[in-house]
């Protein structure tokens, strides 16, 4: 199965896991960080990720070149959403 995985992962039992601030728990994990993973061929997913949906599959016109982008561009949009840019093209 080809999938992507979303490399953040809480407790899921915190208050910040609770409210969806995964980022600030206390117990936050990272694949490639601290957790295993990061430029592995195979990356073993834990339940709590799969649990949490960190897995995200994709289909087989999905490069796997595209799919490695989908988080950082995720990043990218978040954070024009959470500062409320407004789109290209649109006045102030």
């Amino acid at each position: 199965m080809r999938v992507g995985v979303e490399p953040n992962m809480g407790c899921g039992t915190c208050r910040y896991c609770r409210l969806g601030l995964v980022h600030l728990c206390p117990n936050y994990k990272v694949f490639g960080l601290t957790e295993d993973g990061g430029f592995a061929q195979y990356v073993k997913i834990s339940a709590m990720a799969i649990y949490q949906g960190n897995m995200v599959p994709f289909d087989e016109h999905t490069s796997f070149e595209e799919a490695a982008l989908v988080e950082p561009l995720a990043c990218c949009y978040n954070s024009l959403e959470a500062v409320h840019i407004p789109p290209q093209g649109t006045a102030f």
